[in-house]
């Protein structure tokens, strides 16, 4: 191997020093390449004027892969969450704080390839009293061109689950 190229043993070493769920971002985006990773992903709803609208908000410009498009609340596990509660709760401390909402119940999953790599996703619908930016609403039918692709998936998913709560 070149000198500038770590062998594989040296990058095994190198992460043996890392404390899981403090993976530098740079190394993480590396495996998120090279790895399937689980997800957990919200679909905030509530029903408006008869219309079942989800919640979500845009990705930061900087974004390496879904700059300013529109996502629903979600997170990547890590080696902290020891069960997707974990997660869950991780999710709605970051992008739910204010909610007043039923507790997330698990309804379906999705694998699929995404731009950053593979991912496996664990979807959980909670149904919202208050809470929320009213513009960050949207309709569920016909969620916004620039929604993240694997988004509307997931709202297709969840929508025939929300119409069975109704």
């Amino acid at each position: 191997m070149s000198e500038d190229i770590p062998t594989p043993n040296q990058v095994a070493n190198a992460e043996k020093t890392y404390i899981p769920g403090q993976v530098p971002e740079e190394v993480w985006m590396e495996h998120l390449r090279l790895n399937a990773v689980v997800t957990a992903e919200i679909t905030p709803w509530k029903i408006e004027d008869g219309i079942i609208k989800v919640y979500m908000t845009r990705r930061p410009a900087n974004d390496p892969h879904f700059a300013n498009q529109l996502h629903m609340p979600g997170t990547m596990c890590n080696g902290n969450d020891k069960t997707m509660a974990t997660a869950i709760q991780r999710i709605k401390n970051k992008e739910l704080v204010g909610f007043v909402a039923d507790e997330p119940e698990n309804v379906d999953s999705l694998y699929r390839d995404t731009p950053r790599g593979p991912e496996g996703a664990f979807i959980y619908l909670m149904k919202v009293t208050s809470g929320g930016n009213p513009e960050d609403w949207y309709d569920a039918e016909n969620p916004p061109e620039d929604t993240i692709e694997h988004h509307k998936d997931m709202i297709k998913l969840a929508l025939p689950k929300i119409k069975g709560r109704i």
